[in-house]
């Protein structure tokens, strides 16, 4: 992990992301949540990136059939992230594990679903993890990446797009959508 990343995401970094991301992107969530139909998922669910657990709480709140893994690279993150889940009752269908995307501890085929909002942009080894994501990955299963567009243009956009179109074949998706302050979302959708 980079020194900046050390500092975002680790540490008081932590504690400062923890209080602002739920307040600023909790609309963002409610719109990936009805994006992803997670209504018609009762498997189990990857969240990459989980930071303070947001989104995989909702998903796991959402859906209490389903299995909700939240990974972060951050010791720290998982730490907020089970507070957070405590906080908000939800322990049974949920879990947070400190683990780096390309290299996930879990057996092939695991997951019904991999979303991941806000991470690609910090991914250092994203062929791998593409490779990663595909290996876990059920048939039939799906891949969401929503990112800042910017990200689209940079080393982890362009990497992203070659590695999930080899692995993944024509039926990937790269589509920008719009969301309120954050001006150009992109979502990268690839289903196995």
């Amino acid at each position: 992990m980079s020194e900046f990343n050390d500092k975002i995401i680790g540490g008081r970094g932590s504690k400062i992301y923890n209080f602002i991301v739920p307040k600023i992107l909790n609309s963002f969530y409610k719109k990936v949540l009805k994006d992803i139909s997670l209504s018609s998922c009762h498997g189990m669910i990857l969240d990459v990136g989980s930071g303070p657990g947001t989104l995989a709480i909702s998903m796991a709140k959402a859906n209490r059939d389903s299995k909700v893994y939240g990974i972060d690279i951050s010791d720290d993150m998982i730490t907020i992230a089970q507070r957070n889940a405590q906080k908000e009752g939800i322990t049974e269908n949920i879990q947070f594990i400190k683990a780096d995307i390309a290299n996930l501890p879990f057996d092939d085929k695991t997951f019904d679903l991999i979303v991941s909002t806000f991470s690609l942009h910090h991914w250092g080894r994203v062929p791998e993890a593409v490779k990663e994501c595909y290996r876990v990955l059920r048939k039939d299963g799906m891949l969401c990446i929503y990112d800042f567009s910017r990200v689209d243009y940079a080393k982890p956009g362009k990497e992203f797009r070659k590695s999930a179109s080899t692995l993944f074949g024509k039926d990937s998706e790269f589509k920008t959508i719009k969301f309120g302050f954050i001006p150009m979302v992109l979502k990268y959708s690839v289903k196995k």
